[in-house]
């Protein structure tokens, strides 16, 4: 990933900090609703899916990029789930 296009450690903290406290919320509302399983991968892609700042050059092992494939393919589900039951209400 470019150098220019990579957000901030920060932004990435809150961004996860943000999606893992929406998480909690959905999460005490109901556990079997399973609207909370969207943002907490969001948030673990935020922590796991881009590459640290310094370490850049380094390209993604496959263990690696397959987690992260997967993290996106749940949420993509989780938030299509969720509009199709906010759709159908």
């Amino acid at each position: 990933m470019n150098e220019q296009l990579q957000p901030s450690p920060l932004l990435r903290w809150l961004v996860a900090a943000i999606s893992f406290a929406s998480a909690a919320i959905q999460l005490s509302k109901g556990f079997l609703r399973f609207e909370w399983v969207g943002w907490l991968c969001f948030g673990l892609y935020f922590l796991v899916g881009f590459p640290q700042r310094n370490s850049a050059k380094q390209r993604f092992g496959r263990t690696r990029s397959i987690a992260t494939i997967v993290l996106l393919i749940v949420v993509v589900v989780a938030f299509g789930r969720d509009l199709y039951f906010l759709w159908r209400s």
